[in-house]
């Protein structure tokens, strides 16, 4: 029942639970708005913080309430292997940008960094429903 509140969470553009090269720390938590295909802030947003190292996440839709999206076994964030955020890049960004994420059973939520420069980089849900994942676009809001 978990897992499939993740999944169906997770087509509604939400988390389950959340830029350096490094993996995903405290600095990394926020609030990040879902962006449209015309980069143009959503109504859906995430909130990601990291507590006693284990990684927590909720969504709301607009100025809603906040809803509690973690989940118990199978949905909690697990640190993911280099090699297994790198295949989350699309193949034309792999030479430039590193990849680090933090996954679960429904999808992964990622910090990318170009490689000269980590200052320039960004964050991204990946939706690991789908097949391929789809990329879910996210800005920092604070």
């Amino acid at each position: 029942m978990q897992i499939r509140k993740c999944i169906f969470a997770t087509l509604l553009g939400l988390s389950c639970a959340a830029a350096t090269s490094a993996d995903l720390n405290a600095s990394d938590a926020g609030v990040f708005v879902v962006t449209g295909r015309d980069s143009q802030p959503t109504s859906l947003s995430y909130r990601f913080t990291l507590e006693r190292g284990v990684w927590h996440a909720e969504g709301r839709d607009g100025q809603g309430p906040w809803k509690d999206l973690s989940c118990d076994r199978g949905c909690e964030y697990v640190i993911a292997t280099s090699a297994q955020s790198e295949t989350y890049l699309p193949a034309a960004m792999k030479q430039r940008y590193t990849m680090a994420c933090i996954e679960n059973a429904a999808q992964a939520f990622c910090k990318y960094a170009d490689k000269k420069n980590s200052s320039h980089g960004g964050y991204v849900v990946m939706a690991l429903v789908t097949n391929p994942p789809t990329p879910i676009l996210v800005r920092r809001q604070r």
